[in-house]
């Protein structure tokens, strides 16, 4: 039943393209969970990593979203110590900046209303080449509401991808109500 996993899908998007929009990062740099373009670093990742329904057979309810914040921990020789964390910390600090640009309404009601558009803005083209792309492959956004969101506890937390890797990983943790509205 493919309609459980359309509004996590939903969410990574309409988050991916409410960053975006507040000029922190671009469309290349920024995937969702199962985009399988090639990734360099740094990079955002938005992965929904759970969805419960409100009610089993409609398709909204709560989401957790993960933004996963990938970056290179191996400094270069021709950088100063300390320049990759400095780095990621302003790359993180550019997703908290969007984020919080609502910070002075602790309901976080118009952060809410803002990916509401942001996910919307998916499904109407501009009228460009990329606007049109954009609006073809996102024709299921026009109806997307994010009735509210909140942030997780932890907000942050950190980790590798895998033993192996020489990156390093920075975990925002949000979670949203999303449904479907006429309006």
């Amino acid at each position: 039943m493919a309609f459980f996993t359309s509004p996590a899908t939903k969410f990574e998007r309409a988050v991916r393209a409410f960053v975006f929009l507040q000029g922190k990062g671009t469309l290349d740099d920024s995937f969702i969970a199962n985009d399988s373009r090639d990734r360099t670093l740094p990079n955002r990742t938005y992965v929904a990593s759970s969805f419960s329904p409100d009610r089993s057979y409609r398709p909204e309810g709560v989401v957790t979203l993960d933004i996963q914040h990938h970056f290179a921990a191996v400094e270069q020789p021709d950088q100063t110590a300390q320049a990759q964390r400095v780095a990621m910390d302003a790359f993180v600090g550019d997703t908290m900046d969007a984020l919080n640009a609502d910070s002075g309404n602790p309901s976080l009601v118009n952060l809410a209303d803002a990916i509401t558009r942001a996910g919307r803005w998916l499904a109407v083209t501009d009228n460009t080449p990329e606007g049109d792309a954009i609006a073809a492959a996102n024709p299921d956004m026009v109806n997307f509401r994010c009735d509210w969101i909140k942030f997780g506890q932890p907000l942050i937390s950190r980790g590798k991808p895998d033993n192996d890797s020489s990156n390093w990983v920075e975990v925002i943790h949000l979670s949203g109500f999303v449904s479907h509205a006429s309006t």
